[in-house]
């Protein structure tokens, strides 16, 4: 099987290059920079249709995995940027969905908790109505869309990812290991997403027929963000007092977060994907790996 892989030397991309190589497929990584040691990569723009498409038509690949994604959330509502979000969220999507069309290639998108805005405390289910609160959260669910032009397609929606990059956990650790105490927000509610595990689903979602809409997440017990840290502290071996406080005491943010991030996940079983792992013991693979590599 032949994979592209958008967005490859991101966090997730390269977890997804590297699960792809291990099950033996041949892959290509989709860079603008630097390519991922390793792994052969293709340069290209993705918000520049002939790119994409000499990419494609030169690969052919049976799959595309989009993992690229325009991801800072507060600068995407600044006026200069909406442009640029918007190019990579859903426009480029278009495109690699029509080309994925054309080529008869699947398409597996990745997208994000952000597509809703609910304040209740149930599970959501993919099929409820989105509702983002962002400008972020809004190019992602156009983005969706997009992706639905190319019929064989998956959205995998997931949330608080954290990998081997810039993540939550690496901030609490950073600012556990200088700070007495540390003010998290406690109104804010999911379920964390491990990056090499995530992963290995999105592969599934190629190799497999199933289309539509999936939700992802590590299983185990819907935290806040500030358990969530409290957890981190605790599995760190870290004394710091996490003070829980609600998103508005915490202070205003250019974009606002969603406050219900329970992704209901028991579509992966009925749709016979496996649930990924408890996210506490995705957590302690991820500390132990922070700690050799660190």
């Amino acid at each position: 099987m032949r994979i592209l892989v958008t967005g490859a030397a991101g966090q997730l991309g390269r977890e997804v290059l590297e699960k792809a190589a291990d099950r033996g497929a041949e892959v290509l990584g989709l860079v603008r920079g630097e390519g991922v040691p390793g792994f052969a990569c293709a340069r290209a723009d993705l918000t520049d249709e002939r790119s994409l498409q000499r990419v494609t038509e030169d690969f052919r690949p049976d799959a595309v995995i989009n993992c690229a994604a325009w991801t800072a959330v507060d600068a995407a509502e600044a006026p200069e940027n909406r442009e640029a979000v918007w190019a990579v969220n859903s426009t480029a999507v278009k495109t690699l969905a029509l080309l994925c069309r054309a080529q008869g290639a699947r398409l597996i998108q990745v997208s994000t908790d952000y597509v809703f805005g609910r304040t209740d405390d149930a599970e959501i289910l993919p099929e409820d109505e989105p509702s983002p609160l962002s400008v972020y959260g809004k190019s992602k669910l156009e983005g969706e869309r997009a992706a639905a032009l190319c019929e064989n397609h998956c959205v995998v929606r997931t949330s608080w990812l954290f990998g081997k990059g810039d993540n939550f956990v690496r901030t609490m650790l950073r600012l556990g290991r200088t700070h007495a105490s540390l003010r998290v927000v406690s109104d804010q509610t999911g379920r964390p997403a491990y990056a090499p595990d995530l992963a290995a689903l999105l592969i599934d979602a190629a190799e497999a027929p199933r289309r539509g809409v999936l939700h992802a997440a590590n299983e185990g017990p819907f935290v806040s963000r500030a358990a969530f840290a409290q957890e981190i502290m605790r599995q760190a071996g870290l004394k710091t007092q996490i003070i829980p406080v609600t998103t508005a005491a915490y202070g205003p943010a250019a974009a606002e977060r969603p406050a219900n991030s329970r992704l209901s996940t028991d579509c992966l079983e009925q749709a016979g994907f496996s649930r990924l792992p408890d996210w506490r013991d995705a957590l302690s693979r991820y500390l132990a790996w922070e700690k050799e590599n660190g």
